[in-house]
């Protein structure tokens, strides 16, 4: 029997209650100033993936046994969200990004994903938080 996968079709939204301030893209700083919400697809080796979640930004709850901090098995990607000289807001090569994401965590056999319902979770995360993207050229939403 497999587990689950990511499906999209069951993310829930949690908005915050207390938006951030925008601030003057240029006075952000990377990695110190954050959007108001995150997306949690919690894994469990019972369950699978479980229904992805967009809440409000905060601390994440982790178990001091897990093995990310005790040897170190994790894996990153970051990605760009800008607007077009048209408003439209894009992806900077996604699914590069998702490729890359899921060649890294097949190597140090982290759980298999959609990409495409992966991708589809970010997507809504961005135009929940599009308002953070700024309309200056030069300048991204780092995801």
């Amino acid at each position: 029997m497999s587990l689950p996968t990511i499906d999209a079709s069951k993310l829930t939204k949690t908005l915050t209650t207390t938006p951030k301030e925008l601030l003057d893209p240029k006075t952000l700083n990377f990695g110190k100033n954050f959007t108001d919400h995150m997306l949690c697809i919690k894994f469990t080796e019972e369950n699978g993936w479980e229904a992805p979640e967009i809440k409000p930004y905060g601390p994440l709850q982790i178990d001091p046994a897990a093995f990310v901090l005790n040897y170190s098995v994790e894996t990153f990607e970051g990605m760009k969200a800008y607007k077009a000289s048209d408003g439209t807001i894009n992806l900077f090569r996604p699914t590069k990004n998702m490729e890359r994401l899921a060649t890294s965590s097949q190597r140090i056999m982290l759980p298999e994903f959609d990409q495409e319902q992966f991708l589809q979770c970010i997507k809504e995360l961005v135009k929940t938080d599009e308002r953070f993207i700024p309309d200056q050229h030069g300048y991204s939403l780092y995801i």
